[in-house]
């Protein structure tokens, strides 16, 4: 008995450990990587112009594609768009959290919360941060997409992760990011909502997750 036992138990190690070696070292690599060109830099009385990042932005990030734009229209403030795109999030190369990357940048996070987000008839949770530094105060939307939609958490992005990982799914994955001045005596920006309701067809249809 004891015999048989000792089998059953070394098989059960041999398939977790040839399990977590699959989840660790087996990628489904997406077929193929974003098209950025497909975001207009003009739609209405919007237009944008595009930014390189920076060798130390890149190297921090270690995301595999970026876009970054500023846009803007005569009746409001500017909006700046930012999307990153990772082609897995095994390796070492995990999406960055803003919650993250801004306070490292000098920034100071003086309110997070989730809210409900519809463009185009399409509504999902995504986060609201007020930042500030000096005198600056910035409205930021962001949210991450994966091959399972829209993610509003860095816990959803990890379960997520697992999840694609065991049903054989790429583990790429997206996020974008949208950020304008705060006026003065306002918590929110309507602009945002804007340009998100013009762009955001444009924008996703950049990204290679099935959107």
């Amino acid at each position: 008995m004891d015999s048989k036992i000792n089998i059953v138990m070394g098989l059960m190690i041999f398939l977790a450990g040839a399990f977590s070696w699959y989840l660790r070292w087996v990628e489904i690599k997406p077929d193929k990587l974003p098209d950025f060109s497909k975001i207009p830099l003009t739609a209405g009385e919007w237009s944008g112009s595009t930014r390189e990042l920076s060798k130390e932005e890149l190297a921090i990030l270690r995301a595999n594609r970026t876009y970054a734009a500023t846009f803007s229209q005569p009746t409001s403030t500017s909006i700046e768009l930012f999307v990153a795109y990772f082609t897995s999030q095994k390796y070492g190369s995990a999406i960055h959290s803003p919650r993250n990357c801004l306070p490292g940048s000098g920034w100071t996070i003086a309110s997070i919360r989730k809210t409900l987000l519809t463009i185009n008839g399409h509504g999902f949770k995504i986060n609201k941060m007020t930042i500030w530094r000096n005198d600056q105060r910035y409205m930021v939307y962001y949210w991450y997409v994966t091959r399972s939609g829209e993610i509003d958490s860095e816990l959803g992005l990890k379960l997520d992760l697992i999840k694609n990982s065991l049903i054989g799914k790429a583990t790429d994955g997206v996020l974008i990011r949208v950020t304008a001045p705060l006026t003065p005596g306002f918590s929110d920006s309507p602009d945002i909502q804007e340009f998100l309701d013009i762009f955001s067809k444009d924008i996703y249809s950049a990204l290679p997750l099935g959107k």
